[in-house]
């Protein structure tokens, strides 16, 4: 497994019986928080959200068919999975790979298109596919950076989401990637799969 540096072991447990997720994250976050994201067609497009952060930056919870995230001042981890049961035989090979691609279609901040990380991973028998990149928004002269992964769990799409905005510097940023990608494969799924 590998080390991240004073790291904490979070065990977040999930809704609809899929039991618990346990993961290491760099000490500095320290707030756990979980909410109902919810659309424009009511718990069909609804989404079970759970973050980890620093408790000193602003809490923000997605929400709505259309919301405008933070665009300062966030380093976070985000867990979400549909309200509602939809499985997905996810050991499939070409799904994962199919996966890959939602991943990448949905990386709207990602406007050069290239990904740092672009692979399929097995973490304790887990499917993995993961992507990462970097961006910078010229408005906020904000540095941004993400590390974006799926999974399956009893067949529930499970979606994992590093992501780094900050328009000044901070430690965290130097190698918020590589951080990410290391506690992304400290992941553990107990009473799921």
């Amino acid at each position: 497994m590998p080390e991240i540096t004073k790291g904490k072991t979070w065990k977040i447990s999930l809704g609809d019986s899929l039991g618990n997720l346990q993961i290491v994250l760099p000490k500095h976050f320290d707030t756990l928080f979980n909410w109902t994201q919810y659309s424009d067609c009511g718990d069909g497009c609804a989404k079970n959200d759970y973050r980890v952060q620093e408790k000193t930056l602003p809490i923000f919870k997605d929400n709505g068919f259309y919301y405008v995230p933070l665009k300062d001042s966030v380093n976070q981890f985000t867990i979400k999975h549909s309200k509602i049961f939809s499985p997905w035989p996810f050991n499939d090979t070409s799904l994962v790979k199919q996966f890959s691609g939602r991943l990448k279609s949905e990386a709207f901040e990602n406007n050069g298109n290239k990904f740092i990380i672009d692979t399929l991973l097995i973490i304790e028998s887990q499917h993995f596919a993961v992507i990462a990149f970097t961006s910078f928004d010229t408005t906020k002269k904000a540095r941004i950076q993400f590390l974006n992964a799926m999974t399956s769990i009893k067949g529930k799409i499970i979606e994992l989401f590093f992501e780094y905005r900050k328009s000044y510097s901070d430690t965290s940023s130097n190698n918020f990637i590589k951080n990410s990608f290391d506690a992304l494969k400290t992941i553990r799924v107990s009473n799921g799969s």
